[in-house]
Order: C-alpha cells, then structure tokens, then sequence
C-alpha cells in the first residue's frame, strides 16, 4: 500500500531493517546537519527546505509568522489596488513596523 507521504532525509537507508538495525535510543536529542532536535519539537518540511521549532518557543514562531503573513497580504492588497510595488514594499512595513502617517489600511 501506498501511501503517498513526502519523504526527506540527508542519506539513504536500507529498504528493510529486519535483523540488521537495532533500536538505541527512543526520545533524545539528536543532531541533523548540525541542528539539535529534541523530543517534542515542531519539524516542517517541504520541497524548499526543513525547519525545526523548539516546543518551548513554537507560540513565538507561531506569533511571528502570524504577523509576517498579516503584512504580505497588507502588501497584497495595496498592489491590488493599485499602489506601486516600490511604494508596497516599504522597508520598514516588510521590518514590521508603520512608517509615521501612514496605515497598512490606507486608500489611493
């Protein structure tokens, strides 16, 4: 049965473990490519790369990221709109700031 799940790793492995590989460890610490991964982590991957999120700071990410996508859209919906791409793409609303006078709501 298939079951069509990306699969991703550094290295290939034996097709069958049976009687060759045996078990260490279940539930520490490990190290990819440099990385420490820890039981309990957030580990996302796609065809663009892998990312590892300690558990302790996941609301963090999740905040931070949040709030990276709510000023993609502001500049989505600027371009849509009509406002020039420089003018969208100001430094400090991609820093995640306001500039003074100016409102991520705002209309031309």
């Amino acid at each position: 049965m298939q079951l069509a799940f990306p699969i991703f790793a550094r290295g290939a492995t034996p097709r069958t473990a049976r009687g060759r590989l045996q078990e260490a460890h279940r539930g520490h610490t490990v190290t990819i490519a440099g990385v420490p991964v820890n039981h309990g982590d957030i580990v996302i991957a796609d065809e663009t790369g892998t990312a590892v999120v300690p558990r302790d700071r996941a609301h963090e990410v999740l905040e931070r990221a949040e709030a990276v996508v709510a000023r993609e859209q502001a500049i989505a919906a600027d371009l849509r709109r009509g406002v020039p791409l420089p003018e969208a793409m100001l430094d400090a609303r991609l820093a995640g700031t306001t500039p003074p006078g100016r409102t991520h709501d705002h209309q031309h």
